[in-house]
């Protein structure tokens, strides 16, 4: 408890606190009021406390006022609609309200806009956006879309024509770096600049500097922006708030949900040391140390260090990635106990049955969750020496993943730090796109078989088969695939039709290094190789598999 308040402060709360009744119960509640904003703006009260009197205390004051006729009710409900359309700022709302009800208007919170300590309003799945690269990542609401920017510059989402963005400054270091350089550019660009205030504070735990400004943009409209810079890692990065006063206000939903849950990520804690982000196509990535390789096959990855050691008989330790879907098991943790089974039965039906899990489990955070660690040991029948299996694992996006370490004891725990660190850095953000496939792309084809071992015709059979495929892929990473088939089967004066049977599957796509990734809503993965190809008759989508080879062609070319 403070107790240290300014002087006029203390006054201020006195006389709120000691208005003496009889006289116009309105005038003391507006002091009230008064003493309140000014409470909050010292820092004495939370944004939760300060939230919570002033409701209460404009509920008192509601109370107070006479009640109001039914066209001015129609107008206020017209007036908050305008609000949530965006259509209004908050400033012009409050003054219309005050003109329409005789009240006075709310003043304006000068609050650090950065104390945001959750989500004030979180109606609907929220979803979550890691950078490729591993440096940052935030929640957003799930019919929101998050753009990659090029070149690694960072992350932006748009609602009309403001947008929220991180992005990361290469060559500053600096946060009030970042403060300065982004918001000059906007200074030079705008008419009416005016710097409001500049102020200290904190995203993902992060200090942080902000400016917020105001102006004229280069269409003309009334402008807000909030700047806020931020170091990690040796990195600069800038979170930021800008466009046309309407759309500015209509941002912020999304604007209290980013910055409740920035983080900056793995990518940053690892910056300096040797080594780069490895990063599949479907999103997936992690820290891979200098050195390392990375394998892809089918169902894993395998990850090799440089100096592996190895016997006559063969290697003495070998590391993998695997994962799972959990989705709809209600696991959302790595420590629930089926996924204990589940890695109890992977290790001895793909390792060796002779492995016995052992001393217990062990937790660590890491960067996007708390990750759990189990162990299996064995004796070797031809050394004698102990065999650890180890898995590193978390649960990510409805994934159960896991680092799997096997080989001889001594030789997994000398790695130990080294893997820790790999595993720390695991993500699962937005798969690499090719914006060239996004489209409608068909494929029609029709088969007829005869039976030609008759030797007379009209005792022949035929069957014939038409199947229309149609991908719908899309630039959010959905895709979905309808497949329509129709069997005719003829012969002997009879014929037997199937009709019309119609298949649907979907799920969410990315594609990278020719190669094309569909996740469907099963948890299942599917991957073929891809290529484009421009045709007198169009754009060719060929999609090939180890059985089947498809070109589907875009609808419209």
């Amino acid at each position: 408890m403070r107790s240290w308040l300014p002087a006029a402060l203390l006054l201020a709360l006195c006389a709120a606190a000691l208005a003496q009744p009889g006289g116009d119960p309105a005038r003391d509640v507006q002091q009230k009021l008064q003493a309140l904003e000014k409470a909050y703006q010292a820092g004495i009260l939370s944004q939760a406390e300060y939230a919570q009197k002033k409701a209460k205390l404009e509920e008192d004051l509601a109370a107070m006022q006479p009640a109001l006729d039914e066209e001015t009710v129609k107008k206020l409900k017209a007036l908050d609609a305008a609000l949530e359309a965006g259509v209004l700022s908050r400033a012009e709302f409050e003054q219309k309200k005050a003109e329409l009800t005789g009240r006075k208007a709310t003043p304006p919170t000068v609050a650090n806009p950065l104390d945001v300590p959750a989500p004030t309003r979180t109606a609907g799945k929220l979803a979550r956006y890691t950078d490729p690269d591993g440096r940052f990542q935030f929640h957003f609401p799930e019919g929101a879309t998050v753009q990659t920017l090029p070149d690694g510059m960072g992350a932006a989402v748009a609602h009309g024509k403001a947008g929220a963005s991180v992005l990361v400054w290469k060559n500053l270091k600096q946060g009030k770096q970042v403060v300065d350089a982004f918001s000059g550019q906007i200074r030079d660009q705008w008419k009416s600049f005016q710097e409001i205030r500049r102020g200290e504070g904190k995203i993902g735990g992060l200090p942080a500097v902000m400016i917020e400004f105001a102006g004229v943009n280069l269409e003309g409209a009334a402008s807000h922006g909030l700047i806020a810079g931020v170091e990690a890692g040796g990195l600069a990065l800038s979170v930021s708030r800008i466009g046309p006063d309407g759309d500015y206000a209509a941002l912020e939903p999304v604007w209290e949900i980013l910055l409740a849950s920035f983080e900056a990520g793995a990518g940053t804690e690892d910056a300096g040391r040797p080594g780069q982000l490895y990063r599949h196509p479907i999103g997936f990535s992690f820290w891979q140390p200098a050195g390392w390789t990375v394998k892809e096959h089918d169902d894993f990855l395998q990850l090799e260090p440089p100096d592996a050691a190895s016997n006559e008989q063969g290697p003495e330790e070998l590391y993998f990635i695997i994962g799972d879907t959990v989705e709809g098991e209600g696991i959302t943790s790595a420590d629930h106990p089926q996924v204990a089974e589940y890695l109890d039965e992977f290790v001895k039906e793909n390792l060796t049955p002779a492995l016995q899990r052992s001393g217990g489990t062990k937790t660590m955070p890491i960067s996007k969750g708390t990750g759990v660690i189990y162990d299996w040991r064995t004796k070797s029948p031809t050394t004698g020496k102990t065999v650890l299996a180890r898995a590193y694992t978390v649960i990510l996006r409805d994934h159960g993943v896991a680092l799997l370490a096997f080989g001889i004891e001594d030789r997994v725990a000398a790695r130990d730090a080294e893997l820790r660190r790999i595993f720390a850095s695991f993500g699962f953000g937005e798969g690499a796109k090719d914006p060239a496939l996004v489209g409608t792309w068909e494929l029609t084809s029709s088969q007829t078989v005869w039976n030609k071992g008759l030797a007379r015709a009209d005792e022949r059979a035929k069957v014939g088969r038409q199947e229309k495929s149609t991908f719908q892929i899309r630039a959010d990473g959905t895709w979905t695939h309808i497949y329509v088939w129709e069997l005719l089967v003829m012969g002997a004066g009879h014929s037997l039709e199937s009709g019309p049977q119609r298949e649907v599957a979907e799920g969410r796509w990315s594609a990278g290094n020719g190669v094309f990734y569909r996740s469907f809503k099963d948890g299942t993965w599917c991957d073929e190789k891809y290529q484009l190809r421009r045709t007198q008759g169009g754009i060719e989508l060929v999609l090939e598999n180890e059985k089947t080879q498809r070109i589907f062609r875009r609808t419209g070319d």
